[in-house]
């Protein structure tokens, strides 16, 4: 993953946006208690955006979305 991805985190309300390292590695904190959309735009490298639904959130912990994989 490169930084011409942009991952967004929304659960209705608030939308939260974080940009991906290098080897695609991305974390977000102090995301309050909720369910979440997760959704990678992959646009600028004309790569398929994934969105990963109902994604459990609780405050304080590590919620881990394993590997994804954009397809072009």
């Amino acid at each position: 993953m490169s930084a011409l991805v942009t991952v967004y985190v929304t659960n209705g309300v608030d939308t939260y946006v974080a940009i991906p390292r290098s080897d695609g590695f991305f974390m977000f904190m102090g995301l309050p208690d909720g369910n979440y959309t997760v959704t990678l735009d992959a646009s600028l490298i004309t790569f398929t955006d994934v969105t990963l639904n109902n994604i459990n959130v609780t405050y304080g912990q590590t919620t881990e979305l394993g590997t994804i994989v954009l397809t072009q």
